[in-house]
């Protein structure tokens, strides 16, 4: 087994097989929205195939907004005078509980990997970080007047947060969310009421409704870069999803400005009903729709041709707008009528009207399935393939489409987790390869694979996967942000070792994926990869791990999950652990250069479990403050309790962790004076200390 280099530098150290089931041409399960029911204080579920409320979740008073995790199976409601986040579970529709955050919760966003909520509280002048999983509040941030709305950089590291009520202007509040605190304040326009970021993900605009404008801001810089004049009142902007086009609604001036976003130039107004609050765009940009408040309509526009197609009665006072994943009907929400406006966009009238009973302020549905990964690939008929994703729901259905000859054929799959599916790979005579995809009832349909028929070489070793640092063998489990040796054969990959940051995830020809996703690569040879793990992995009990090498990417091996999962570098060379003197932290605990009892020594560890702040993934730990670990970490020398003085992430360093320790006064002497880390119910492989 290739054991992990050894540098120092300073403080761096481093290195169900299920029956296949044809479908008929109905999908079983049920198409499915939510309307959020502000008077009423309720979630209200809507079968959209009947057309009805189907169930009515109490959440709290005035609930302000609904936000479906990514696993699809958790919602949190902010309810606005009960100052909590409501917890819904979607698959009983019941309440699970309620989280207390701050005064008059509104907007609220959640990280990508759906551990951490933020509530911006309007009322309080601050913002909630929730941990989603433990559904406890860690933290609360002071902002400015009024945070409006809350959104995240598209890397997760900053969240900014519109203050409305600024004074003597409006501002963006930037916060870094591994360190929870504001970095930065903005100055934009007067009552900002939007931050949107535009789909190249590189600059966001804020929407300026007190001064008709629209601030520009780089996102990479996280600076104001420049502002340009639109009507009267702008409320919110859309986007076309090449990234090309921006549309802002404007509420007093009852009109559309079309922006060119190539050069921030505006191309026109155009007119539509009176106070318009919300707009939508078809797929390829050519059409939209406007919920006009004041008229009771919705406007269809011609973006081409920058015009007023026509308009389509619906409820009073329409206001969210929501088209359905296929494009065929769009919902609007109906404040004064109390109701859902259910259009069919093919023909532009409503076809339904769903009764809410009071007054939906937002419409939404499940998130859309993301497939990233088919292993193994190649693989062949009658075998298990194992799909990785997010946000997959037990009523998924996996699609094979062959083009050679022309076959179309759904299978229904064992759901594994929000994560997972596993089906038995159909016969497909005749084609060497078939397009797969994961369909949801509702019609949202995830990205495309291509899955060849065949065989696979590569493969994980049956228990390869072990934390790597003491190399304790499976069932041990592992942990996030911690280094991690995965064994077997992975032909064509060649030995190479990352030489800087950010972490590579790919390296040597290969990829690592947790769950489908790849993750950052310290090492690659043929028989081994050494990989920092996922942060997420704190939030789960169990992964997926697979390895793409060229182009073949192995089966998965399921590993166990933990929050810690200690364990001790080892030195091969001295066959001691990896201690350094804390007075010469460059130089090793050799038996030519022992320890001293009382001594204060640096162990080196991987595995110790969540740190605050956080590293991000695939960067270096913070050099500027320290990481230290959120759990006790507790290590005992020859039986003896050491006095622990810090435990945390090695600065400058990834997966990396440093214990600082005192030898027990009481130590016996020698070169083989055992020393064991425990963090929890966990302890780590047993590293060999030389004491004099």
């Amino acid at each position: 087994m290739i054991q992990p280099p050894w540098r120092a530098s300073g403080l761096q150290v481093w290195l169900s097989i299920i029956v296949l089931t044809l479908l008929p041409e109905c999908l079983p399960a049920q198409n499915v929205g939510f309307a959020v029911d502000n008077s009423q204080g309720a979630v209200q579920v809507l079968d959209l195939a009947q057309r009805r409320v189907s169930e009515t979740i109490a959440v709290g008073q005035h609930p302000a907004e609904m936000l479906i995790l990514p696993n699809n199976q958790t919602a949190l409601v902010t309810s606005q005078d009960d100052n909590n986040v409501a917890v819904v579970d979607l698959q009983s529709q019941k309440l699970a509980g309620t989280i207390p955050v701050g005064q008059s919760p509104g907007s609220l966003i959640g990280s990508s990997d759906g551990r951490f909520v933020y509530v911006a509280n309007e009322g309080s002048n601050d913002v909630t970080v929730l941990d989603a999983v433990a559904q406890t509040a860690l933290a609360t941030i002071p902002v400015d007047a009024t945070p409006i709305m809350v959104n995240l950089s598209p890397n997760g590291r900053y969240l900014y947060v519109v203050n409305q009520d600024s004074d003597p202007t409006g501002t963006i509040s930037v916060i870094d969310t591994s360190r929870r605190q504001v970095v930065g304040t903005l100055e934009v326009g007067l009552r900002p009421v939007q931050f949107a970021i535009s789909p190249g993900l590189a600059t966001a605009y804020v929407v300026n409704n007190g001064s008709n404008s629209v601030s520009i801001v780089d996102l990479g810089t996280n600076e104001v870069t420049g502002d340009f004049s639109v009507g009267e009142g702008p409320s919110s902007v859309a986007f076309s999803s090449d990234g090309r086009s921006m549309y802002v609604v404007n509420r007093k001036s009852n009109s559309i400005t079309a922006v060119d976003l190539s050069q921030n130039k505006i191309l026109g107004q155009i007119p539509v009903g009176s106070q318009p609050a919300d707009m939508v765009l078809t797929f390829d940009g050519r059409y939209g729709f406007v919920s006009n408040q004041g008229s009771n309509n919705v406007t269809l526009l011609d973006l081409l041709t920058r015009t007023a197609e026509l308009t389509i009665a619906t409820g009073i006072q329409p206001f969210d707008l929501a088209l359905d994943p296929n494009e065929d009907f769009l919902y609007a929400t109906n404040l004064g009528s109390q109701s859902v406006s259910v259009i069919d966009v093919n023909t532009d009238r409503v076809v339904a009207t769903i009764p809410i009973g009071g007054v939906p302020v937002q419409f939404t549905q499940y998130n859309a399935p993301t497939l990233l990964e088919l292993a193994p690939n190649p693989a062949g008929a009658g075998s298990t393939l194992t799909l990785n994703g997010e946000s997959l729901l037990p009523s998924s259905t996996v699609q094979f489409v062959t083009t050679t000859p022309p076959r179309n054929v759904k299978v229904i799959p064992q759901w594994l987790d929000s994560q997972g599916l596993q089906v038995i790979v159909p016969s497909l005579p005749g084609a060497s390869n078939s397009v797969v995809s994961v369909l949801h009832p509702d019609g949202n349909t995830s990205e495309q694979l291509t899955l060849q028929f065949g065989s696979v070489s590569s493969f994980i070793t049956a228990g390869g996967v072990v934390e790597g640092a003491g190399f304790q063998p499976s069932p041990y489990p592992i942990s996030g942000g911690s280094i991690v040796s995965v064994s077997g054969s992975f032909p064509g990959v060649s030995q190479e070792l990352a030489s800087s940051f950010p972490l590579p995830t790919s390296l040597g020809g290969a990829q690592v994926s947790f769950n489908g996703a790849p993750a950052p690569l310290l090492l690659s040879s043929t028989g081994q990869l050494y990989v920092i793990t996922p942060l997420n992995l704190f939030a789960r009990s169990s992964v997926r791990v697979a390895v793409t090498s060229g182009n073949q990417t192995s089966r998965v091996e399921a590993v166990n999950v933990e929050p810690a999962a200690p364990g001790v570098f080892q030195i091969a060379a001295t066959g001691l652990g990896a201690f350094t003197h804390a007075s010469r932290p460059t130089h090793l605990v050799t038996t030519s250069d022992p320890a001293r009892r009382g001594e204060t020594l640096i162990l080196y560890a991987s595995g110790l479990g969540q740190t605050f702040p956080e590293g991000l993934e695939g960067e270096p730990a913070p050099s500027d403050v320290l990481s230290p670990t959120l759990v006790a970490v507790t290590v005992t020398v020859d039986g003896m309790d050491a006095a622990v003085l810090f435990s945390g992430l090695v600065p400058d360093s990834s997966g990396m962790y440093q214990i600082i320790l005192e030898v027990p006064a009481e130590s016996p002497v020698g070169n083989d004076i055992s020393v064991v880390v425990t963090v929890g119910a966990r302890s780590s492989n047993t590293a060999r200390l030389a004491v004099r």
